[in-house]
C-alpha cells in the first residue's frame, strides 16, 4: 500500500501534473492513507445524517 501512496504522492507533486490540473480548474486533494481515512469517516457521517434527515436512514 505504502508503494502506491508514494506513487500517487510523486505525482500530485510533478510540475506537468500540477500545470494539468490547473489548467482543468482542479483543486489538489490528494490525501495519504490516514488522512483519507479519516476523510471517509468525516464524509460517512455527514451523509448518513443526511439520509436520516430525509427519511432514507434510521
Amino acid at each position: 500500500m505504502q508503494y502506491y501512496e508514494n506513487a500517487f504522492k510523486e505525482m500530485s507533486e510533478n510540475p506537468k501534473w500540477i500545470e494539468a490540473r490547473e489548467n482543468l480548474g482542479w483543486h489538489d486533494n490528494f490525501l495519504t492513507g490516514q488522512q483519507f481515512g479519516e476523510f471517509l469517516d468525516q464524509q460517512y457521517e455527514e451523509i448518513y445524517e443526511i439520509m436520516k434527515r430525509v427519511g432514507l436512514a434510521n
